[in-house]
């Protein structure tokens, strides 16, 4: 594909199927799994491109737009205790036909302490809009 090394397309919704089914068999009878959940053993197959992300204060609305739009998938998932998803920088990466590759964006969200939700695992796919 090009500089984008590991990020590669991907089957997207049976790549991202599979890390829900992860974190759905991890979460067990919980709201949310665990962060300790998480081994690099079982993230191996959607590696490299993955992120544990550490919640830090509370979202405000006196943020700047684009500063909500890309918490926003992380706020939902704290309301919800669901994954969320989203697409991110539709406009980056030109594929060598000229069509533009945005970056689906999973966050799942996971526990520390059991109680609440305050990490998350963050995957990035970069994918053909076609392919969806």
């Amino acid at each position: 594909m090009s500089v984008l090394g590991e990020l590669a397309a991907v089957e997207l919704e049976r790549a991202i199927a599979a890390l829900r089914a992860l974190w759905i068999q991890l979460r067990g009878e919980a709201r949310v799994p665990l962060r300790s959940a998480f081994s690099p053993e079982l993230l191996k197959p959607w590696l490299p491109n993955i992120v544990i992300v550490e919640v830090v204060g509370t979202p405000t609305s006196s943020r700047p737009n684009s500063t909500r739009s890309r918490s926003r998938p992380y706020v939902r998932a704290i309301a919800a205790g669901v994954p969320m998803e989203d697409d991110i920088l539709n406009h980056q990466f030109i594929a060598p036909d000229g069509i533009s590759l945005p970056v689906r964006r999973p966050v799942l969200p996971c526990s520390s302490d059991g109680v609440r939700i305050d990490r998350f695992v963050v995957r990035l796919f970069l994918y053909r809009p076609e392919s969806r």
